[in-house]
């Protein structure tokens, strides 16, 4: 069995390319942006001078509040709590304008999330 040395790992981990942070952009980078924006619009490249504009941030995606989801009104009302840990990307208008959605986590032991689905059954019972 041949060992690995370290050095063959840190040649493998300079190999690994970072992904760039569009929120850390400087003021320069952001009017450099700005200008490539300017000149694709100037060029008939409105979706793509669009779809980079909100890539770089330089204009607001559409967000949807967690308060506007079943499912987070459903935990408030009995009695749980959901914490928002990020934003998933949803569709891409004709505009390039991107819809993020909330990723909400829930933690409780599984008597109260089991008692949580038999009162979501219980609200929504047809029978009743």
């Amino acid at each position: 069995m041949s060992k690995i040395k370290l050095e063959d790992k840190i040649a493998k981990r300079d190999k690994i390319k970072e992904i760039f942070d569009y929120s850390s952009i400087s003021d320069e980078q952001k009017k450099a942006i700005e200008e490539v924006v300017s000149i694709l619009e100037n060029n008939g490249q409105d979706i793509l001078a669009k779809n980079i504009g909100y890539k770089f941030q330089l204009k607001e995606h559409t967000k949807v509040p967690p308060q506007s989801s079943v499912f987070v009104t459903l935990l408030k009302e009995f009695g749980l709590n959901s914490t928002q840990q990020g934003w998933v990307l949803g569709e891409i208008d004709d505009e390039g304008k991107e819809t993020h959605y909330p990723i909400m986590d829930v933690q409780a032991d599984i008597r109260v999330l089991d008692s949580f689905i038999l009162f979501v059954a219980d609200k929504y019972d047809k029978t009743k």
